[in-house]
């Protein structure tokens, strides 16, 4: 999700709602020479008022996810900087649920008869001839 988008649209949304308050002051500040109601000044007000909370609720909202969306990458970066930096061993495989770092099953070997050598009898007599 794009929050910085969310958040430089309600600050767009709140610099027109800014120009509205003003309109509303001013004609607050003259004598009605308008045929418009009181009532639906009022009304007018009140949603420029809403207007005004929907968009500082939305941007809360925005920077209340990008902050958890920044810690997360921090910590999956950080996760990513542990696992280069650790030479496990081979074959070890992580567990998805604990991340713990499994050894691979240790492979079982079987005993291979022990081969002496045939002792072989020594005979110089054969060399000085």
């Amino acid at each position: 999700m794009n929050f910085n988008g969310v958040n430089n649209l309600m600050r767009q949304q709140l610099g027109a709602i800014k120009d509205l308050e003003e309109l509303l002051d001013l004609d607050s500040k003259q004598d009605p020479t308008h045929t418009i109601s009181k009532e639906d000044i009022a009304l007018f007000k009140d949603h420029v008022d809403r207007l005004k909370k929907v968009c500082e609720t939305a941007m809360a909202i925005s920077q209340h996810y990008q902050a958890i969306d920044k810690a997360e990458a921090v910590i999956n970066e950080a996760d990513n900087e542990e696992e280069t930096s650790i030479h496990p061993v081979e074959g070890a495989q992580k567990t998805p649920s604990t991340g713990v770092v499994k050894e691979p099953a240790k492979r079982s070997r079987t005993r291979k008869a022990k081969v002496e050598p045939e002792p072989v009898e020594e005979n110089f007599d054969d060399l000085l001839d």
